[in-house]
């Protein structure tokens, strides 16, 4: 899988509940869970979305 690398500017308030949630992610599953995965994963949730409410138009 190819990945575009991008730059986001985010809030403070957003970047440290990532951090939070990454941190338990991680002690959770084992495995370093970082940011950049969990910004992909709600993105690709903010898209499936998308597409079922196009289908609903």
């Amino acid at each position: 899988m190819f990945m575009h690398r991008t730059e986001m500017y985010i809030r403070k308030d957003q970047i440290d509940a990532l951090q939070d949630i990454a941190y338990v992610k991680t002690k959770e599953v084992g495995k370093r869970t970082s940011i950049s995965k969990l910004v992909r994963e709600a993105i690709d949730v903010w898209l499936r979305e998308q597409e079922h409410a196009e289908v609903g138009r």
